[in-house]
């Protein structure tokens, strides 16, 4: 149902935004934009073609007359440039789709679950040690583990260097690095040119022993594939359900889980996805900022011997990013 009417409002928006813009033709051109849509529907009318009789023997109003033609059928070209575009749109989110289906299929994907006690050293808690707070799925000794096939993945695509899932959201997806961030952003998994791209992670990220901050990037697809559902995050029935707050990533040597410390809208910027700090006073400054713009109070601390998960796509509108920071909770060895 939401995936519903998220859709529904991207329609709605972009059937906005084109008659948004006749509004303002109609304002600022009244006469020429009337006179255009009179030429469409009445110029077979034999009282049309007496005004175009006087427009001819009137140099200024035919000027008018003119202008007024050319602005509507320049708002009809934007028209069917917008219905190119969200077709086209459409179509990748199609493409992606299915190869993401395809994708999950040859992973061979499979969970089980950890009992960690005590005695056990299966899992290695990665906390900051005066952090003094836990939250209620800390409480929790269970330790979902995702098994995936990396052999089948390198075959299709050997920067493939990771797996990520989170919960409740369609975000189960392989993460692929290559050695820029822009590649990725129109291309599939496979490498054929696709407008819905993958998720990647960004080429100064080190994913076998991980960063400080560790960035991987996806569009939010109209279909709600890729990072698509990472905007349910922006709302309290995603938010207020403890197990969305974990993150569930898998490299070919490493199992980890990341818990979710900071959601925000931004306007575009580099600050929030830099990966070197000079010392562990610049990373805390770091974190202070990100963990201030969170529009959510999460109990969660972070220090500067943390590690963080940083995700990021466009808002629904396009002019925003959404930002998840997560910091590494729990890593063990595969």
């Amino acid at each position: 149902m939401n995936i519903f009417l998220t859709f529904c409002i991207k329609i709605y928006r972009i059937v906005y935004y084109f008659f948004n813009g006749l509004v303002i033709l109609c304002f600022f051109f009244p006469k020429n934009f009337a006179l255009g849509l009179e030429y469409i529907f009445e110029r077979n009318s034999p009282k049309f073609s007496d005004r175009i009789d006087n427009l001819k023997n009137n140099n200024s109003n035919k000027v008018g007359y003119d202008i007024s033609k050319i602005m509507f059928f320049l708002s009809i070209c934007v028209y069917l440039m917008s219905v190119f575009i969200v077709s086209k749109w459409l179509f990748a989110g199609q493409k992606t789709e299915k190869l993401g289906e395809e994708v999950v299929k040859s992973a061979e994907i499979s969970e089980q679950e950890v009992v960690v006690s005590d005695e056990d050293e299966i899992a290695e808690v990665v906390v900051d040690e005066n952090a003094g707070t836990t939250s209620e799925y800390s409480n929790y000794n269970d330790f979902a583990i995702t098994n995936i096939n990396f052999d089948n993945l390198l075959k299709t695509n050997d920067q493939t260097v990771g797996w990520i899932k989170i919960n409740n959201t369609k975000i189960n997806y392989p993460i692929v690095q290559t050695n820029d961030n822009s590649y990725y952003l129109n291309h599939s998994f496979n490498f054929s040119d696709n407008s819905g791209g993958w998720i990647f992670a960004d080429y100064r990220n080190n994913f076998v022993d991980f960063d400080r901050n560790n960035i991987i990037y996806g569009h939010n697809l109209i279909n709600k594939t890729m990072f698509g559902t990472l905007t349910y995050a922006l709302h309290d029935w995603w938010i207020n359900d403890v197990s969305n707050h974990y993150i569930n990533v898998v490299t070919p040597t490493k199992n980890t889980l990341w818990q979710i410390f900071s959601v925000y809208l931004t306007a575009p910027e580099t600050y929030y996805i830099k990966t070197s700090f000079g010392n562990d006073e610049s990373f805390n400054s770091f974190l202070t900022t990100i963990k201030q713009r969170s529009m959510y109070s999460l109990d969660v601390a972070v220090g500067a011997n943390d590690k963080v998960l940083t995700l990021s796509t466009c808002d629904d509108s396009g002019t925003q990013r959404l930002v998840v920071h997560a910091k590494l909770y729990r890593m063990e060895d595969r």
